[in-house]
């Protein structure tokens, strides 16, 4: 797929996601169309809760396991991380 197409690919998915009625269809059609239109085959969206927490709200692909539906923003995890720093954390490996 060309850029191109892969820019009015996910420009459609802005405006489906704008004429959204709740955020968890937005957190659908996001997570959806948005790993689509990049090829993946794997993507999750968590939102932060109002007691400090991460709340997996809906994923594809690979089905997260119980303990990444809720994760604490203190811990030391590489999601709570990047939320925490505003920043990507990229992981190489397992290892890691």
């Amino acid at each position: 797929m060309s850029d191109f197409a892969r820019v009015r690919r996910l420009q459609g998915v802005i405006a489906k996601a704008t004429a959204a009625s709740t955020h968890l269809e937005v957190a659908r059609l996001v997570v959806e169309e948005g790993v689509a239109a990049i090829g993946g085959w794997i993507g999750a969206l968590w939102l932060a809760t109002g007691d400090g927490n991460l709340e997996l709200v809906h994923w594809v692909g690979v089905e997260p396991g119980r303990r990444f539906r809720r994760i604490p923003l203190g811990s030391d995890s590489p999601l709570a991380l990047a939320v925490r720093t505003s920043t990507p954390v990229w992981i190489a490996s397992r290892a890691e």
